[in-house]
């Protein structure tokens, strides 16, 4: 008489009813739903990947020179748009490859420290509750210039993108970040 193990209901403060038991499938998984390539890293990276390397090399190849060289040059444009408000040429000078991953760096540092909320100015004072460090990687006036003129996109064809895509400030590099994560890394079953 006994049909097999007895399921246990749980009851939630809304008296809706869940099953201990996992539901039953009764239908077929789509083809399209079934993964078959093995977890981690893909073969073409899997050897470069499983080197003990630094932390910088693991983050180039999600954020690759082709990626940074887009958003150098839609820096540039924005750079030369506001270059004639400040009196100092060298602070609106174009950026180049070199000086983004300064910039990269010093908003890392930034994560780091936990500094994020203060002004920028608070983190280059001189009496003592700045940070050296920080004059070292990029001068004041020079960050107030790359934050102000920070871009991912071309600004001449957001708008037309922006009624299509909501993301378009950013969308360019992140459709370029998630084609570089889905080529280095499979996820598996």
């Amino acid at each position: 008489m006994c049909s097999g193990p007895r399921k246990k209901n749980y009851f939630g403060k809304n008296r809706f009813r869940r099953s201990s038991a996992p539901p039953l499938l009764r239908s077929k998984i789509l083809q399209r739903n079934i993964v078959e390539e093995r977890e981690g890293a893909k073969p073409a990276y899997r050897n470069e990947l499983n080197v003990p390397s630094s932390p910088l090399d693991v983050w180039e190849k999600f954020f690759t020179d082709e990626l940074l060289e887009k958003t150098i040059r839609n820096k540039n444009a924005k750079i030369q748009e506001i270059g004639p408000i400040y009196q100092n040429p060298n602070w609106v000078q174009d950026m180049d490859l070199m000086e983004l991953k300064a910039f990269i760096e010093f908003l890392f540092y930034i994560a780091i420290f936990k500094e994020n909320h203060e002004h920028y100015t608070a983190w280059y004072t001189s009496d003592g509750t700045g940070r050296e460090i920080y004059s070292c990687i990029i001068g004041k006036n020079r960050l107030e210039v790359l934050l102000k003129t920070l871009r991912f996109y071309d600004s001449k064809t957001r708008l037309g993108r922006k009624e299509n895509d909501h993301s378009a400030p950013i969308g360019e590099l992140f459709n370029s970040f998630i084609e570089q994560c889905q080529a280095i890394y499979a996820i598996g079953n």
